[in-house]
């Protein structure tokens, strides 16, 4: 016996090995010549060709597929020379009203808006001095307005200017009295408002975000000077199918104004009275978190 020849006998029960014993049931009926008629294994035969041929068109039509669809990815950077916006900078006292007004009106806790704007503290007795893009002594009247937040009203400084440069005196600067010998009255003590709790709340955002206590800030204690130094990423959410099916995104939907309604709701149907930062139930009343329990009752 020659070398070839012994090769393919070799081959040859290797194959008749494999489909004797494989798993692809159909490759070993097509194969059992001992058990199955002639006519039985050629139908198997032609199944096994018919599925390997279904199985390689699917395999290429998912490849030519996934081909459509290109993947990449876009990068803008902009250098110092190129103007950046400039967020939005709210700033909460977390001394929600003024002792004087609450003396003045009569008024404890508020309940809805108005009641609200008449004992909280003015923006000209909060906000002393501000500094933007390198200019000081901004008028504070023109570039801060209110903003009603979890933490009372607050103010927010929005501006369509833009930053050049980065550095401490080339954004927002400004000077804030607490006003610690006028905090607010009504249990104040036992819910932690005494003027040991004096500072503020700094919430930087992109422009249009609906400021809550769901959204990270930065507290600044009395006789503290803080410095925040902040970068811009932004990131497009993708809309087109398969990758995504969302429909929406910052500021008009995030996670925390998702959890933050929720919340509103919660309050809303579990105790019958609203946040102060919920605008969507105005027919409520606040919620009474400034009073002791004879108070509240």
């Amino acid at each position: 016996v020659d070398y070839d020849e012994e090769n393919e006998a070799l081959l040859g029960d290797v194959a008749r090995e494999w489909a004797g014993e494989t798993s692809m049931h159909g490759v070993h009926l097509a194969s059992d010549s001992e058990s199955y008629s002639l006519w039985f294994r050629v139908l198997w035969i032609f199944l096994v060709v018919a599925s390997g041929g279904v199985l390689i068109w699917q395999i290429e039509k998912l490849i030519r597929d996934y081909e459509k669809f290109d993947v990449s990815t876009a990068y803008d950077i902009k250098s110092p020379s190129t103007s950046l916006d400039f967020p939005e900078v709210t700033v909460c006292n977390l001394n929600l009203f003024s002792a004087t007004l609450q003396n003045e009106t009569g008024i404890l806790a508020p309940t809805n808006e108005q009641e609200l704007e008449s004992i909280s503290v003015p923006l000209e007795d909060f906000i002393y001095y501000t500094q933007f893009n390198l200019r000081p002594d901004v008028d504070v009247n023109t570039v801060w307005r209110p903003v009603i937040t979890d933490f009372g009203r607050c103010w927010q400084f929005s501006t369509n200017e833009t930053v050049a440069y980065p550095g401490r005196d080339n954004g927002l600067h400004f000077t804030a009295w607490l006003g610690q010998d006028d905090f607010a009255l009504g249990g104040s003590e036992q819910f932690g408002y005494n003027s040991d709790y004096a500072g503020i709340v700094i919430f930087v955002q992109q422009k249009g975000t609906t400021i809550n206590h769901q959204l990270p800030s930065v507290t600044v204690a009395a006789g503290q000077q803080s410095i925040i130094s902040i970068k811009r990423t932004q990131f497009n959410r993708e809309k087109k199918r398969p990758w995504s099916k969302c429909t929406s995104q910052a500021p008009e939907y995030t996670q925390p104004k998702c959890r933050n309604n929720c919340l509103n709701a919660g309050m809303a149907n579990f105790c019958g009275c609203r946040f102060i930062s919920d605008f969507d139930r105005t027919d409520l009343d606040y919620c009474n978190f400034w009073t002791t329990d004879e108070e509240f009752a």
